[in-house]
């Protein structure tokens, strides 16, 4: 049937476990040892002024990032949930109804 929409509560349970590790890697990443120490190297210039500075931004947005894919997650195993108990209901109605 054309237009039907076809769910795979499957495949979104295996996203959200997907975005959810990234959000894990992400959260792991400690960026500020190489900005450190890009800074320590070139103290006094305005390259390792700028990396000193992009210590806390780099920080906030790797942060940042990793809440943004866990919030995916938690929606994509949310739907996925929701479609296969909607599935359920349909189907016990639809059994109901037969009888």
């Amino acid at each position: 049937m054309a237009g039907q929409l076809e769910v795979d509560p499957d495949a979104l349970r295996a996203l959200a476990a997907a975005l959810s590790a990234e959000a894990d890697e992400i959260e792991c990443a400690d960026a500020s040892g190489p900005v450190a120490a890009a800074a320590d190297a070139m103290t006094g210039s305005a390259v390792g002024g700028a990396a000193d500075r992009a210590r806390l931004p780099l920080w906030t947005a790797l942060r940042g990032a990793a809440d943004r894919l866990r919030e995916m997650s938690v929606v994509a195993k949310e739907n996925a949930d929701d479609y296969a108990a909607a599935e359920r209901r349909f189907r016990r109605q639809l059994g109901a109804e037969e009888r």
